[in-house]
């Protein structure tokens, strides 16, 4: 269960400055990034682009890829070979040993310093001779090598921290780490039409945004908070109308903001 609360006092989030969170876990969070397909190479040279993207919130920690290959029985063991570059830096190179494991594991560490923040590219470049002649290797069919959709990068990272402003929303109540996600909506129990309205247009934004995952979004009152305390929340609604859970996460001076505003 997730342990942060963030704090909206005004009808409508594009209008609010004020934010709070609270108890942020920030344990090591694994992620793996499956290839999309199976890829097929036959020929002396090939080089295969895989793509990862890193989340502006995330803090690398550690990282890897597990290679799964399969490869020609009659691959040259002297003069084959295969490299990874990360970003275009080279991280790894090795012989095409005589290996004849069919969906044969190699992990390659990659350095975290390697990973960049946003699009990531990792090309699997790969150098195979059958036999001393270099132009029938090219076209000879039996010079050929798979890497399996099974194969995948794996990321470790921890989240950052919500650093109390509304400039990170939807973050963390949409996280790229999370396979589903949950938002409870808090409303005043004699709530307006401008606080119902734009509750609805919050819930859809959020959803939008999380097309692709599991999502859930709640709306309840201010009377039925502890069903979901602490789990989530948004409040929408006055400094007046808000529950003693909420209004007491409010630091003195987030409430003479508040206050000010109201003349």
């Amino acid at each position: 269960m997730k342990k942060i609360v963030t704090l909206f006092i005004t009808i409508s989030i594009i209008f609010s400055h004020i934010a709070f969170a609270q108890d942020f876990n920030e344990e090591i969070i694994g992620k793996n990034f499956h290839f999309t397909q199976e890829i097929k190479n036959i020929g002396v040279n090939s080089t295969e682009s895989v793509f990862f993207t890193v989340d502006k919130k995330w803090e690398i920690q550690d990282g890897y890829l597990n290679l799964i290959l399969s490869k020609s029985e009659l691959i040259n063991e002297d003069e084959s070979t295969l490299t990874i570059v990360v970003n275009k830096t080279p991280i790894y190179s090795t012989k095409l040993n005589e290996t004849k494991d069919y969906k044969e594991t190699i992990r390659i560490p990659i350095p975290k310093e390697n990973i960049i923040q946003g699009f990531n590219e990792i090309q699997i470049k790969t150098y195979k001779r059958i036999s001393e002649k270099p132009c029938e290797d090219d076209i000879n069919s039996a010079n050929w090598i798979v890497f399996h959709e099974d194969s995948f990068i794996h990321l470790d990272f921890k989240e950052l921290k919500d650093y109390n402003s509304l400039q990170d929303f939807p973050y963390p109540y949409i996280k790229e780490s999370d396979i589903k996600s949950s938002v409870n909506i808090i409303i005043p129990d004699d709530f307006t039409e401008g606080e119902i309205t734009s509750s609805m247009i919050i819930s859809g934004y959020i959803g939008r945004l999380s097309q692709f995952k599991e999502f859930t979004c709640n709306l309840l009152k201010t009377s039925n908070i502890n069903e979901v305390k602490n789990n989530n929340l948004i409040y929408i609604g006055s400094l007046n109308s808000a529950p003693k859970e909420i209004s007491e996460l409010l630091t003195e001076k987030e409430k003479i903001i508040y206050l000010k505003r109201q003349f």
